[in-house]
């Protein structure tokens, strides 16, 4: 019983040091609190970004890669934060894709990360080909002046798959 009471005492003590605090300070008092509420990284309140690319794989030196670069350049001092991952593709019938990414490459980097996407067969497509697709939704975020890319890799050698990807994301101030 005595806790109990204790417990009280000290929320009754914190509840009026807190009313002391705000009639002191009010200004004070309610910037601080502002300032830990605001929610700077919500979507809903910053420009959504969408970023796209296409590419096709070419008979050559690597006729199983179908990749593409993003035209989208994230601004100086912002912080793209991807959300979601979206492609499509097709290759004639008997073909598959064995594997597809997203690739992220920060300024002046020579490497960058890449992050797998599971490409799932959506069956037959027009014209004899077969539909591979994927939607995921993600949390990465990405610095300015790096590079977005896509990458898959086909059994198809005649130069016939292609895909369409992209992004969707929000900007960030990053100082």
């Amino acid at each position: 019983m005595k806790t109990f009471q204790r417990f009280l005492m000290g929320l009754g003590a914190i509840a009026v040091f807190a009313v002391a605090l705000q009639l002191a300070q009010p200004d004070a008092v309610h910037a601080m609190v502002a300032a830990l509420v605001r929610d700077v990284d919500n979507p809903a309140r910053l420009p959504t970004v969408f970023a796209t690319c296409f590419g096709q794989n070419a008979a050559g030196d690597n006729p199983s890669f179908v990749g593409c670069l993003t035209n989208y350049t994230i601004p100086s001092g912002q912080r793209l934060v991807i959300e979601q991952v979206e492609a499509t593709c097709q290759t004639p019938s008997g073909n598959n894709f064995t594997s597809a990414s997203l690739g992220l490459q920060g300024k002046g980097q020579f490497f960058g990360t890449s992050h797998p996407l599971v490409l799932t067969s959506q069956g037959p497509g027009a014209s004899g080909s077969v539909q591979y697709a994927t939607n995921q939704p993600v949390r990465y975020y990405v610095d300015a002046g790096s590079t977005l890319s896509f990458a898959a890799f086909t059994s198809d050698t005649t130069a016939s798959s292609d895909c369409t990807f992209q992004l969707n994301g929000y900007l960030i101030n990053y100082p």
